[in-house]
């Protein structure tokens, strides 16, 4: 409770001085049919205002547990109007919840939860004529990572950068690379006390090619934050210590700022 107790207090004037500054709308209901449905990932925007997101839900109603549908991939424009851009079916994935990503050729990127050829996961790609294609299926067991929770990055050469939850060699996740051609690295296999499980978000690239994220467990049990280096090392750069002294569970994204200072989750700073 005092955590929770600490971020409304950071919020609120932040939240007052929008209010003062303008008005909220809703920009879009979703119907939980063929237009989407549950919302879970942060949206991004192209350089005419247009949006994109995720759906966990809808879409093809015929697909996934309940009727519920396997997911969409959508756009909305500056006046509304929202477009599927496409519905999952198992086969080419299933439940995105994560942010996608945009190249400068206006195609996106991104992962599934589930679904895919072993039903594990998938990275897709969808160009700017609504075609899907399947990077990768993910394969499971201890070869290979499993159950995507996190979006990917993309970098100048168009590889694609992104965590799986589960499998590995100890169960725990993997860092893995999928470059343009749909070839898949595993660049490190989490193994609790170095991470495990990172959920929500995804990672970030640093100007010489390091990864950061942050993820469950670490040598305390209550999270950590983490950089992974070109060469595959990864280092424990912060063990939250929970309950009440520090933060702990971190998911999402975390963000750097000139000095490379990053932070993210509850409201906290790393120092280099």
């Amino acid at each position: 409770m005092k955590r929770l107790q600490v971020v409304i207090l950071l919020v609120v004037p932040a939240l007052a001085a929008l209010a003062q500054a303008g008005t909220f709308t809703t920009l879009y209901n979703f119907t939980g049919g063929t237009d989407g449905g549950r919302p879970n990932a942060a949206v991004i925007q192209d350089e005419f205002g247009n949006l994109y997101g995720t759906t966990i839900w809808g879409g093809d109603l015929s697909c996934g547990s309940y009727n519920s549908g396997c997911g969409v991939v959508y756009k909305l424009d500056t006046a509304g109007n929202e477009t599927a851009l496409h519905n999952f079916s198992k086969i080419d994935g299933q439940n995105p919840f994560t942010p996608v990503v945009r190249d400068s050729d206006g195609s996106l990127y991104g992962t599934t939860e589930v679904g895919g050829s072993n039903s594990y996961g998938v990275v897709f790609k969808i160009d700017t004529a609504g075609n899907e294609t399947v990077l990768y299926s993910f394969a499971g067991g201890t070869s290979d990572g499993c159950y995507p929770t996190q979006g990917v990055i993309i970098d100048e050469a168009g590889s694609l950068y992104g965590t799986t939850s589960e499998c590995g060699t100890s169960n725990d996740g993997t860092v893995f690379k999928v470059d343009s051609s749909g070839n898949e690295t595993i660049l490190h296999n989490f193994a609790g006390t170095d991470g495990r499980g990172p959920f929500g978000g995804h990672l970030i690239l640093d100007n010489v090619g390091s990864l950061y994220g942050v993820a469950c467990c670490g040598s305390s049990g209550y999270g950590m934050v983490f950089k992974l280096n070109k060469k595959g090392t990864l280092t424990v750069l912060y063990s939250f210590a929970g309950p009440t002294d520090d933060g702990c569970y971190p998911y999402g994204t975390p963000a750097m700022d000139k000095s490379r200072n990053y932070g993210g989750g509850t409201v906290w700073k790393y120092e280099p």
